[in-house]
């Protein structure tokens, strides 16, 4: 907690103090970056860490590596709007689309500020590939375009490698090699990065960067140091938030302070960095939209084809023509392995045979309770048939059994008063309702179409709350009742077009729930 608490205290720090820098006149350290690579390429986490580590570049990583392309998020296409806050506002916009694993293209759009103003727009397309299995190698071909002053921006080269082990990582990129613009040759910006993160808990997150820039001239052969990048970087809450702290140290003698914290979440990031120093300050802001996300089977099959990319040596743990027993220690110890993933392979082929054997057993016994559960409700529902005057028919259901009977002969007409001679069979399936104590029951009256919904709705339903009524005065108990309704002429079981049909539509369904 205490870490939160002086992040914070260091975050509204630097936005009070920033109003107070001068701005006469940018530094260095920033405003060369910028003229160089437009505001579009400005990593605003870099930047809260002091642009430190080269292969950082959530927003577009082709600007700053094009072998850290390989280790973005699983999204075919990112979309980077950047904003700085300074003297001057300046605002870009960089598109990146992945073709496939290895190729991308990438456009950007951005003004530029101080040195160039106006607009420049930057094409460019490389290939990011694995070299071996920790190492990624990369480049691209851009070409930059700028509309102020008459100055224009010619095609770049730039080159990436990043190698990464369990807790390191290492990189380099070459920016800008071989650029020729308006008849001289563009210095060349070598960049090397190193990054740990060896911590335990709770700072298995926290990882520290640095980096140095260098400039190199193609034309006067000279190889000059530019700047040398401290940052630091921790992460809360399962890498939701992002504090970041970072130093620059130039050429010119002059220094910048960076800070900064970002949100990441699975289609959106939200960053912010602030960069002062005696002479400049600037609140940078970066909203990051990743689309067109790879589908699992995508993913899956990139996966596949990393391993199936492993050598035959690493297979089978020996080089081929190896006499056997000759092998390395090493390659001996990869052939016991493989001996022992075969014998637990062996032993999962058993157990999947017993299981299929266990499994074809149960079926069957599953199948002779059916037909044991099957042949008991017949029975069953026999002898219910026995014990019921013919006017009363029963059904079996697979929520239970139905007692059905018409309202002509259960209630006078037009009426929902029950007729004495009745009684008797009610009282029949009251004793059938009463063996089945812990059962629930459901009364539903039905009529015919030949008289008005309303009317019919309220006939129907004061035939089978007067058939409720009754069964409860023999015995059946009222709390057993889970519904007493009347359907009008819903659900006819006949025709409506005869006299007939009408009859047996006119009914009262009392269903005895399993």
């Amino acid at each position: 907690m205490k870490s939160i608490k002086y992040a914070v205290f260091f975050l509204l720090s630097v936005l009070i103090l920033s109003p107070c820098s001068s701005r006469t006149a940018r530094a260095d350290t920033l405003a060369r970056d910028i003229y160089r690579e437009g505001i579009t390429g400005a990593s605003i986490r870099a930047m809260g860490m002091g642009g430190a580590f080269i292969h950082i570049g959530d927003e577009n990583p082709a600007y700053f590596n094009p072998a850290a392309l390989l280790g973005s998020k699983d999204c075919k296409m990112t979309n980077n709007s950047v904003f700085l806050f300074s003297d001057k506002f300046s605002f870009g916009n960089s598109s990146l689309v992945r073709v496939n694993e290895n190729i991308y293209f990438s456009l950007s759009v951005g003004n530029d500020v101080d040195m160039l103003g106006g607009t420049r727009y930057t094409v460019l397309g490389g290939y990011a590939v694995p070299f071996g299995e920790s190492t990624t190698f990369g480049f691209n071909v851009k070409e930059k375009v700028a509309t102020a002053n008459g100055v224009k921006a010619g095609p770049g080269f730039d080159v990436g490698l990043i190698g990464k082990s369990t807790f390191f990582t290492a990189g380099i990129m070459v920016q800008d090699l071989f650029t020729y613009v308006d008849g001289a040759w563009e210095p060349t910006y070598i960049k090397v990065g190193f990054g740990m993160s060896p911590f335990n808990k709770p700072f298995e997150y926290l990882s520290i960067n640095m980096q140095g820039d260098f400039i190199w001239s193609l034309e006067t052969e000279e190889f000059d140091f530019g700047k040398m990048r401290l940052g630091v970087e921790y992460y809360l809450f399962d890498k939701l938030l992002g504090l970041r702290f970072g130093y620059i140290y130039s050429s010119l003698n002059q220094f910048l302070l960076t800070a900064g914290a970002g949100v990441d979440l699975k289609y959106l990031s939200i960053n912010y960095a602030y960069t002062g120093s005696i002479n400049d300050y600037g609140h940078w802001i970066s909203a990051n939209f990743y689309f067109w996300p790879k589908t699992p089977e995508e993913i899956t099959k990139t996966r596949e084809q990393e391993l199936s990319k492993k050598t035959v040596t690493e297979k089978t743990g020996k080089l081929p023509g190896t006499v056997p027993g000759t092998e390395a220690p090493e390659a001996r110890e990869n052939k016991d392995m493989q001996i022992e993933l075969l014998n637990t392979k062996l032993e999962l082929e058993k157990l999947k045979v017993q299981t299929l054997e266990l499994e074809r057993s149960f079926r069957e016994s599953m199948a002779e309770l059916e037909k044991m559960k099957f042949y008991s409700e017949e029975k069953e529902l026999e002898n219910i048939k026995l014990r019921l005057p013919e006017t009363v028919s029963v059904l079996k259901t697979e929520r239970g059994f139905i007692l059905r009977f018409g309202c002509d002969g259960a209630f006078y007409q037009d009426s929902a008063v029950i007729k004495t001679a009745f009684h008797a069979v009610l009282d029949k399936v009251a004793e059938i309702i009463k063996q089945y104590p812990g059962s629930g029951v459901r009364v539903e009256g039905y009529g015919d179409a030949s008289v008005t919904d309303e009317k019919n709705l309220a006939l129907t339903q004061a035939k089978a709350s007067g058939i409720a009524d009754y069964l409860t005065i023999k015995g059946v108990g009222e709390q057993r009742f889970t519904l007493i309704a009347g359907y009008g002429s819903k659900n006819p079981i006949d025709t409506n077009n005869t006299e007939a049909g009408r009859a047996r539509n006119r009914r009262i369904e009392i269903l005895i729930i399993k």
